[in-house]
């Protein structure tokens, strides 16, 4: 399998994981569901089973946190790979591969947002409120310390 085909699978986990991500939290990155759902959109998106297994062994947070590469392998084969063979994911596979050959699109697309895949994120999500802080005066050494702290006392 040429090293491309592979880079593209592994940039395209974590962008996909990356919108997770933004969509659903940063809890999002460490749930085993999250690994799935994208396995199966990578799957429909043209990738093989291969380059899936090897991308989410080697990028996923779950897998990566697992240390025994038996219990990763037992990570992959109990809970993404029944994921990746079920029936609907196979039909929705052969449904875009079908489309691909009606639009004449090149069927080495394999981009889940130009495929329409990919988890929508807000185009331009709000900035997270900031808090209303005062600035702090450090003390110079501790006597002004104890001093401003029997002034805060007294009031």
């Amino acid at each position: 399998m040429p090293r491309f085909f592979v880079a593209q699978a592994k940039a395209e986990y974590l962008r996909e994981l990356g919108r997770f991500i933004s969509a659903h939290g940063k809890e999002a990155a460490l749930n085993p569901n999250t690994d799935a759902q994208i396995a199966v959109k990578m799957r429909i998106a043209g990738y093989s089973y291969n380059q899936i297994y090897s991308t989410i062994r080697e990028q996923s947070p779950v897998s990566v946190s697992i240390p025994d590469p038996e219990y990763q392998l037992a990570y992959l084969q109990k809970g993404i790979r029944p994921n990746l063979q079920s029936p609907q994911v196979r039909s929705a596979a052969s449904q875009v591969r079908f489309q691909r050959l009606q639009n004449e699109t090149t069927i080495t697309e394999h981009r889940l947002d130009k495929l329409g895949l990919a988890t929508p994120v807000e185009a331009d999500p709000a900035p997270l409120p900031k808090q209303q802080t005062q600035p702090r005066s450090f003390p110079q050494n501790r006597q002004e310390a104890k001093r401003s702290a029997e002034d805060e006392r007294g009031r």
